[in-house]
């Protein structure tokens, strides 16, 4: 139990200790109130009986026990009356009913109007809509938080965050005005009530800000700070007051990982300047998150009159982190892996030499200097005073020189400088730090962190497999040496890994992992043979103490396993690796109930016939006495045909039985090795995505939707499914269908039994109100979906027919970027008349736009378009980032993004609206992560029309590499209080018209024929007859590890699409 100065403490006036930069105020399970003056100890006969039954964990006892004490008092702003209701409070949390603790809050608050109390209630409300859970399940119009049950599965986080930052914001607000009525209206302006109220309002303060700052529940976002600080300009749709207004989110959206694309980051002006965020001069709700905490954290520091003036420092001291996480080099760091491209065998390709790049490394910075993300692309910026996160920590030692928190950040100074690889300022801070406070607990650190940067290092590179008679070349990074000193030894690795692979106590998983569990206690040692080589490398030390790379050649030829070990001259920790060097290579494929093992010579590709194989089968079974899984493992040695192969069936199957990996080892002669980890092998056919035995349902419904009162008629077929073959219709078979309504919820159940047909047929009758959204038929526990039961959907809809519709008509339907854009909204009755003096509601978003086509296939009737499309990235070519065709990923969800097996999904999920998909595919995200460039609210004319102007220059000036997408979202109501709804939208483009090529075949054999179509269309698909040039390439691959891409021209002409856009040829394949 947290006592409510420990809390205020805790809460308000926590320390910074750790490196987060925000912690949200609130444990679970652990709230209460927040006040300046001390709390009383129990001492009535009835506070003391509730305190023991707390003590003795009798919740509802006790809850009812402090019932009594509150309703003892008629004032409720008494000290006894808040310990009561927080004791109730927390009773309620641990009885896990979350509603009753907040309506308590509320009750506490409702009964203190007026007084301090009622901030004091207001901020623990707050705090304890982000300690209840923020999931639960949806009931019709009932929320029950923190159970998953029968109903719609929902999270409340955006909601309970909502809430309690209002809470917060109200208690905040209360707290002013009480500040304001101090001396003016008779209240006794005395130096104590004062520092109360403004205690109380330093605390409200730090909550705030910490809930501002916490932008997710599980407080992981993609970019960090950097992905959100700004949003004051560019609100993300899910953050926009259209998506606010949903109460509770299913599923689909919330948890799990979702892309999100490189953030914009400082946006800049006209004159191409970064433009910071600048503190506001008073709060505002209307603010961005970044705003608010800015000047939240500024009015801290003006509140905090104490002596120490330690919450001044803590103020101070977070700003300086979150310019830290803004500005710091983690964010150069991330935007550079996320720009990293990869070859076709999955190898980085060179850096895109960018005219605008960053002139310095981060190490030759300038205090005031930062590499970070500035209008979409990564630049060197300079910082001013008040961002600037090496002037914001020198500050606070200046201004608040009793602080406690000085230590703290003398000790974030030199970590800033450590982290920007400045080793020499990064060693002064570090020393500072021990001189002035050689007591406290981070002077120990520092001395730690300065030992780190000053001793000489070595770490050795990933090696692979050499090839003998090649002398392998040997990477490393090294830092405070001139010379560094190898040994290589021979290892007995065969033996190794068999008496790893045969000790039921070694977690096979583990054991497969050679090059890390090897070296882990030494395991490696008793397999040591004798020293084969011993070389130095001479290394230029670099300035500062920075880490540098380098390579040697390592003198091994032959056949073998050794183990590397390098030391720095002064190191005494040196660095090892294992290097194979072998012949020979195991491929192996997965077949149908088995796997395939195939044994190759490694340099020509040869099969190696009559070659002994040592196959390792693992698998573990329970123990039901013992309560445990036991490992098991088996071998057995198999020749290899006369193409090399082996085909391996589990010898070890059972119900009672999980499968483990397989593994292969070869040993040839001559020291010859190799190895190959299946990774958890299974027994199964991957050409089948369904269970191999057992039932199948296929049901339909009389009609596909459905009013209110209707009844639906339904069949359903059930068909046995053995051996890939469906089994003929039995009759008499028991088929059990619930019906389920659109909340999740269970309408009906129906006991069927099948005719000869193998079906069974039913119905269920509507009521007059019922649940509207999609309803699904469960047939014997199966829900509909792509393995068991195809079909058992249907939708209940009202319709009502609207008096009037809104249409929302752009001046084009498309515009050059950097172009502004007219679009009317016109709201008219079916009538004919306009809607005159309406109020129109509207709202602009932007998101990058891909022109998707497909050309037509044959089964797009069945499947819709794009059915089958499988296009591969090949980043590598020159030309690909800004002509090479748009691909999607994750099979179910379009992404722009290459690196993953691409995948074409254009139908929706559950028969979706084929044009939603299309967006979708356009946008280039899975969820449309739209932004909210302008909205506004207006009368409409007499005409019932009202005109918007859409700038692009902005997203020109800040997203000029790609093509975008304007829509207008338009709500008009009538004076009769209707309300009805609108949307169009414009592209906004680099280039008139695309031009797409598509190819009959993905390969061709030589001397065949290959069917080209060149199709032209402008964004909103029009056809395009235009003049333009076909030129073929032949791509080679040379140089090392085929690395450089040679194209060559092998024919070009002049052609010309027809009126319709299209032109088509073939093409002769070469022999």
């Amino acid at each position: 139990m947290i006592t409510s100065k420990e809390r205020f403490q805790r809460f308000g006036m926590g320390g910074v200790g750790s490196w987060s930069v925000m912690a949200v105020a609130g444990a679970l399970l652990t709230v209460g109130f927040s006040v300046g003056a001390q709390t009383q100890p129990a001492s009535s006969p009835a506070e003391i009986e509730a305190a023991a039954l707390r003590e003795k964990q009798h919740w509802s006892e006790a809850r009812d026990a402090f019932d009594k004490v509150r309703d003892a008092h008629e004032d409720w702003r008494s000290a006894a009356v808040r310990e009561a209701v927080e004791g109730a409070v927390n009773c309620s949390l641990k009885l896990q009913q979350w509603d009753d603790a907040i309506s308590r809050a509320e009750q506490f608050i409702s009964r203190t109007k007026g007084s301090i109390e009622e901030a004091i209630g207001e901020r623990f409300l707050a705090g304890l809509h982000m300690t209840v859970p923020h999931h639960g399940t949806k009931r019709g119009s009932t929320y029950l938080r923190g159970q998953y049950t029968q109903g719609v599965h929902v999270s409340s986080w955006r909601k309970d965050r909502r809430e309690a930052i209002k809470r917060y914001e109200r208690s905040r607000e209360l707290l002013l005005a009480l500040l304001g009525k101090l001396g003016t209206d008779g209240s006794p302006d005395a130096t104590k009530q004062r520092r109360l109220i403004e205690a109380e309002q330093i605390g409200v303060s730090f909550d705030l800000a910490a809930v501002l700052a916490q932008r997710s529940e599980y407080r992981w976002n993609q970019w960090g700070w950097v992905g959100w600080w700004w949003d004051s300009g560019w609100a993300d749709e899910e953050e926009s007051e259209a998506v606010e207004e949903a109460d509770y989110e299913e599923p689909r959206w919330w948890g799990g990982y979702q892309e999100q694309e490189p953030p914009t980051g400082i946006p800049l002006g006209p004159d191409g300047k970064p433009q910071f965020l600048v503190a506001p001069k008073e709060y505002s709700t209307q603010l961005g998150d970044g705003s608010k905490i800015r000047f939240l954290l500024d009015e801290i520091q003006r509140l905090d009159t104490s002596e120490n003036r330690d919450a001044a420092a803590r103020a101070l001291m977070r700003w300086a982190m979150i310019a830290r996480s803004l500005y710091g080099p983690e964010t150069a760091n991330q935007w550079t892996s996320t720009q990293v491209q990869r070859d076709r065998l999955g190898r980085p390709l060179p850096d895109d030499q960018q005219t605008d790049a960053p002139a310095k490394k981060v190490w030759e910075l300038e205090d005031d200097e930062a590499i970070t993300i500035a209008g979409g692309r990564l630049r060197l910026v300079s910082l001013p005073a008040p961002e600037s996160p090496i002037t914001l920590l020198r500050l606070l030692e200046e201004q608040y020189p009793k602080s406690s928190v000085r230590p703290e950040a003398q000790y974030a100074l030199a970590l800033y400088y450590q982290t920007r690889q400045q080793f020499p300022q990064a060693l002064r801070e570090y020393k500072k730090l021990i001189e002035r406070y050689p007591e406290h607990d981070r002077a120990k650190h520092a001395s730690t962190q300065i030992a780190r940067i000053e001793q000489a290092d070595v770490m050795l590179g990933t090696t692979g497999i050499q090839l003998p008679g090649e002398r392998p070349k040997l990477s490393f990074s090294y830092r405070n040496a001139d010379q560094l000193d190898f040994v290589a030894t021979q290892i007995d690795l065969l033996k190794y890994v068999q008496e790893r692979f045969e000790d039921a106590k070694e977690n096979w998983w583990d054991a497969q992992n050679v090059g890390y569990h090897l070296f882990q206690n030494d395991r490696y040692r008793p397999y040591l043979g004798e020293e084969i080589a011993r070389w130095s490398a001479t290394v230029p030390r670099p300035d500062g103490n920075r880490v540098s790379e380098g390579s040697t050649e390592v003198p091994l030829t032959e056949p073998g396993a050794y183990v590397i070990e390098v030391r720095a001259d002064g190191s005494a920790v040196p660095s090892r690796i294992l290097l194979l060097v072998s012949d020979i290579a195991i491929v192996r494929k997965n077949l149908v109930k088995k796997g395939l093992i195939c044994v190759v010579d490694a340099r020509t590709g040869q099969p190696l016939a009559e070659k002994a194989v040592r196959i390792y089968e693992h698998w573990s079974q329970h123990d039901q006495g013992a309560q445990k899984h036991v490992q098991h493992c088996d071998s057995i040695v198999l020749t290899t045909n006369q193409d090399g192969v082996i085909e391996y069936v589990r010898r070890h199957t059972g119900n009672n039985i999980s499968h483990g990996p397989i593994e292969a080892v070869v040993a040839g002669e001559g020291g010859r090795m190799a190895f190959s980890f299946f990774q958890n092998w299974q027994q199964h056919d991957p050409g089948s995505y369904w269970p191999e035995d057992g039932e199948r349902y296929y049901t339909v419904t009389d009609r596909p939707v459905y009013r209110p009162g209707s009844t639906v008629r339904f069949r359903v077929w059930l068909r046995q499914l053995h051996n890939r073959a469906y089994q003929l219709a039995q009759a008499d078979r028991n088929v059990t269908v619930v019906v389920y309504d659109a909340k999740n919820n269970q309408a009906q159940v129906l006991n069927l039994q099948t005719d000869k047909f193998g079906c069974v047929s039913g119905e269920y009758k509507l009521g007059e109100e019922p649940p509207l959204g999609i309803y699904h038929l469960r047939v014997n526990g199966y829900s509909p979906d792509a393995r068991r039961h195809a079909g058992g959907l249907f939708r209940v809809e009202e319709y009502k027919k609207p008096e009037f519709e809104v249409t929302v008509k752009p001046a084009k339907t498309q515009a050059r970027l950097g172009e502004k854009i007219k679009a009317r909204i016109e709201g008219r009755y079916y009538f004919g008349a306009p809607v005159a003096g309406g109020t129109v509601s509207y709202k602009v978003y932007r998101e990058n736009y891909n022109h998707v086509y497909w050309g037509p296939g044959e089964y797009d009737w069945l499947y819709g378009k794009g059915y089958g499309r499988y296009y591969y990235a090949y980043p590598w070519l020159p030309w690909w980032g800004r002509w090479g065709c748009f691909i999607c990923w994750d099979g179910w969800w379009p992404s722009p993004y290459w690196g993953f097996k691409p995948h074409y999904f254009p139908w929706g999920y559950y028969g979706g609206p084929q044009d939603d998909w299309s967006r979708r595919y356009e946008s280039g995200t899975r969820k449309a992560l739209r932004e909210l460039v302008a909205q506004g609210t207006a009368q409409l004319a007499e005409d019932g029309s009202y005109e918007i102007e859409i700038d692009t220059s902005k997203a020109k000036q800040e997203l000029g590499n790609r093509d975008h997408r304007y829509t207008v979202e338009a709500e008009v109501r009538d004076q009769s209080r209707r309300t009805i709804e609108g949307r169009g939208s414009v592209i906004v483009t680099r280039q008139a018209f695309y031009a797409f090529v598509e190819a009959d075949g993905g390969w061709y054999r030589p001397r065949n024929e290959a069917f080209i179509e060149v199709r032209a269309l402008t964004p909103d698909n029009v056809p395009v007859a235009t003049k333009g040039e076909v030129i073929v390439y032949r791509i080679r691959y040379g140089g090392a590890g085929n690395r450089e891409v040679n194209e060559e021209i092998v024919k070009r002409w002049n052609a010309e699409t027809d009126v319709e856009g299209r032109l088509t040829f073939k093409y002769p394949i070469p022999g």
